[in-house]
């Protein structure tokens, strides 16, 4: 399953490829996560903007799988994660709580729109499923389905939704599955789902034990595990998590009767990492699905740099995808579901929160096994591969070493000599010309790589929303501009024999929140809309760990 709804939309060119691979390497089941970028005849306004998918495009891939044995499966999000649908003034009065993330089912509108978006998707596969999704919705019963919720219970509300769900897509001919993470808080109402229904077990972490795939084979559900490719929310895949997540989740898939496997690629924060970093672990999933979970791992890495990478089978280019995999993950970058590897490369340069909290030994190595990379990649014979890979390991060697000067700024800014002393005071202007210039060099080459990586994003996607991370780019140059601007300023005080603010006391970096940090604040809009209890307890626990949450109410 691709996410094609947080920004990317991959040209037909590109998916009909990645159609052909994933059959070459016996996948047969592929869906496009789609929120959004379908052009609806009957809501346009839906898709538009996004250069959405047509009906023309999915006819034409639909039989492009059918000819490599691929079953392209539909996927339509059908509760939450509605964020572009609920912001447009036609659709505002299905929001649930003002949050734009969930429909309401207090409304029999909601079901009239699905019914026409269904009969706008759904003619255009051959395939008899369809993913209505309806996960993480996070915000229902806290709003105009708050009476609703009181009266049945969050569960059974929800259970409702999908009975209805599933009675509109049988409309057209459709069994649906639907993602289990909710309906697992309420274990007891799943028996009442209708026997046609697949429940779909997403977890993307790799742990020990997965309980919940022993509970969904206890309750004697068909269900399939859904682990993740690792390859979003960070700049180079964590390959050793989605490594366990596989093979283990696969493991007590099958020890508990699950009856597939469905692997998924999501795009968080827009979608800015390239899809030819997740071909390692797509090809580790298939090989765990088919031949179960104990496959040796250097078997398989032999058998991906020559048949894969069209290289030798000890090559390096495999042992530096684990090295830079495991190095996005040392102890001050890893976190759950990312890697503040991406994090660092939009961070801000002076007042960034990684500044203080990064092991400044981590970066360097995270530098040097993208550097190593760097030397191993440019081999690659595809020429598609190499040029993603190579932009990649250089894009992290800037983010590692973008955070590093930005913690010898902070302690430069701690540790000049007395102003007052001449002789100090000209060695601090030295130590302050060449931070500046440090930056205003870094602010040059990150222009440059902007400009490449719309380059390699227009390789394989569509233009329409590259804007969401060519934003942040520019965004993170003004940050530039203006650190670089101030730390001129506090030259021109030390020059002048007054000490500089050491503590930043009088930088004011705004109000700006890249990726996960923006997604932070959404949180809080909605624990201010509805009140904590709303959020899961995980997502609770972590904005009270930060500090964030008491504030917030």
């Amino acid at each position: 399953m691709l996410d094609v709804s947080r920004g990317k939309v991959p040209t037909l060119e590109t998916l009909f490829r990645l159609v052909e691979n994933l059959a070459a390497y016996k996948y047969n089941h592929v869906q496009l996560y789609i929120e959004h970028p379908f052009h609806f005849p009957s809501h346009p306004e839906i898709g538009a903007g996004s250069d959405p998918l047509t009906a023309d495009d999915i006819l034409a891939l639909d039989e492009h799988c059918r000819a490599h044995h691929v079953e392209l499966v539909p996927n339509l999000q059908s509760f939450g994660h509605l964020r572009r649908l609920l912001s447009l003034p036609r659709y505002a009065h299905l929001d649930e709580v003002g949050w734009q993330w969930s429909l309401t089912p207090a409304r029999e509108e909601t079901y009239q729109l699905l019914d026409e978006l269904y009969a706008d998707f759904l003619p255009n596969f051959t395939s008899s499923w369809l993913n209505v999704d309806c996960d993480e919705t996070w915000d229902l019963g806290t709003g105009q389905s708050r009476a609703l919720a009181e009266r049945l219970g969050k569960g059974r509300l929800y259970l409702q939704h999908i009975l209805r769900v599933r009675d509109l897509a049988a409309k057209y001919g459709r069994r649906i599955m639907v993602w289990a993470d909710i309906l697992l808080h309420f274990p007891d109402l799943v028996a009442e789902l209708t026997d046609d229904i697949v429940l779909l077990d997403w977890w993307y972490e790799a742990q020990d034990h997965y309980p919940s795939a022993v509970l969904l084979g206890s309750l004697g559900r068909t269900f399939w595990v859904c682990p993740g490719t690792s390859s979003w929310n960070t700049l180079f895949p964590r390959i050793e998590n989605a490594i366990g997540n596989i093979r283990t989740f696969v493991r007590d898939g099958l020890a508990a009767g699950a009856s597939g496997m469905l692997l998924t690629d999501w795009g968080d924060y827009g979608h800015y990492q390239l899809l030819s970093l997740s071909w390692y672990p797509y090809l580790f999933g298939a090989a765990v699905a088919w031949s179960g979970p104990d496959i040796e791992l250097d078997h398989f890495d032999r058998a991906f740099a020559l048949l894969f990478l069209d290289r030798p089978a000890d090559d390096a280019s495999v042992r530096a995808i684990h090295r830079l995999g495991r190095a996005v993950t040392l102890p001050s970058l890893g976190l759950p579901n990312r890697s503040n590897s991406a994090l660092a490369l939009f961070d801000e340069p002076l007042a960034g929160r990684l500044i203080e909290r990064t092991d400044p030994h981590d970066l360097e190595e995270l530098a040097e096994a993208a550097r190593a990379a760097l030397r191993a990649w440019v081999a690659l014979p595809d020429a598609q591969l190499r040029h993603d890979y190579t932009f990649t390991a250089r894009l992290v060697v800037f983010a590692a070493e973008k955070l590093l000067a930005s913690q010898r700024v902070r302690r430069l800014l701690g540790s000049l000599p007395d102003p007052a002393d001449e002789n100090g005071r000209s060695r601090g202007l030295t130590q302050l010309d060449e931070a500046i210039a440090r930056l205003d060099a870094q602010r040059s080459l990150l222009e440059r790589l902007a400009r490449e990586f719309e380059q390699r994003w227009l390789a394989h996607a569509r233009r329409s929303e590259i804007h969401q991370t060519l934003d942040r780019f520019t965004a993170l140059g003004q940050r530039y501009q203006a650190a670089i601007a101030w730390l001129r300023e506090q030259r021109e005080r030390y020059a002048s024999g007054l000490p500089v603010d050491a503590t930043l006391a009088t930088y004011s970096p705004g109000p700006y929140h890249p990726l996960w940090e923006e997604g932070v604040q959404k949180l809080l809009e909605l624990v201010r809309l509805a009140g904590p209890d709303s959020l899961p307890a995980q997502l609770r626990e972590s904005l009270e760990r930060e500090g964030l949450l008491g504030g917030a109410g």
